[in-house]
């Protein structure tokens, strides 16, 4: 009578006698499902000689469709898994951020400490631009610019919106950036700075310069230049003015 054997992989057949040296003659199994979804089998009628058998399983033997739903879990828990690790890493991250001050120079911005301050000031050329807690109508926007040529960070942008209506954008001085709540002795530090830094300034920025944040030279170098545009302003005028008075004396000559 048949018994019920294993292979080495799992499958199971029925052996129906031993040979010398130690071989076996078994019959597979040919393996199906009912109409009812339910597998079963039976003898597919061929007989073969191996030369191991096991009356256990050595393995356990899994139906193909369960082994890749059990894969495919698998990797939908690894995947779940790293989006859990990213999730946390970003969360920490946001809680070390509320300790860091804004320093746009580095590209940290601090969104609680820029929301939460009573007064912004923006340093922008040689121009500081403040926002004041009372100013409800105004708002302060904050670009990120990129330079897709070179690949790289380009520069700081900012916005000011007033009723509605928006100002020209303009980049912020990357060294100095945004002060959060100065007072004007250290707004006008920071500008005198700028200045320093700067070393040789146009005329234009210096006659649009506020004389504050200017040295005693540059401040005098202002003085004269704007003098010298009076006098030429001035000059012209006479000229013009002598001009027309020519063209009247000949009108009435004739």
């Amino acid at each position: 009578m048949s018994k019920t054997a294993y292979l080495r992989n799992g499958e199971v057949v029925k052996l129906h006698d031993t040979l010398d040296a130690n071989e076996f003659i078994i019959e597979r199994m040919y393996v199906y499902s009912d109409y009812e979804g339910n597998e079963d089998s039976e003898p597919c009628g061929v007989r073969e000689v191996v030369k191991e058998i096991f009356m256990k399983p050595p393995i356990e033997k899994k139906h193909d469709d369960l082994i890749k739903i059990i894969e495919k879990t698998e990797a939908k828990n690894k995947e779940l898994a790293e989006v859990e690790n990213q999730i946390r890493i970003a969360k920490n991250e946001l809680r070390q951020s509320e300790n860091f001050k804004t320093d746009l120079q580095k590209q940290i911005i601090n969104r609680r400490e820029l929301l939460g301050a009573k007064r912004l000031t923006v340093f922008s050329g040689f121009k500081a631009y403040n926002l004041e807690e009372t100013e409800e109508k105004r708002s302060l926007k904050l670009s990120y610019s990129l330079n897709l040529w070179e690949g790289k960070f380009d520069a700081w942008v900012y916005q000011v919106f007033s009723d509605g209506d928006s100002g020209c954008s303009n980049h912020v001085n990357q060294k100095y950036g945004i002060l959060i709540n100065a007072t004007d002795e250290e707004i006008l530090e920071v500008g005198k700075q700028i200045v320093r830094d700067a070393g040789e300034i146009r005329d234009w920025d210096l006659k649009n310069m506020s004389d504050e944040y200017l040295t005693d030279e540059l401040r005098a170098k202002k003085e004269e230049m704007l003098k010298n545009e009076k006098e030429n302003k001035l000059k012209s005028l006479k000229e013009e003015i002598e001009k027309k008075q020519q063209e009247l004396r000949e009108l009435k000559t004739k």
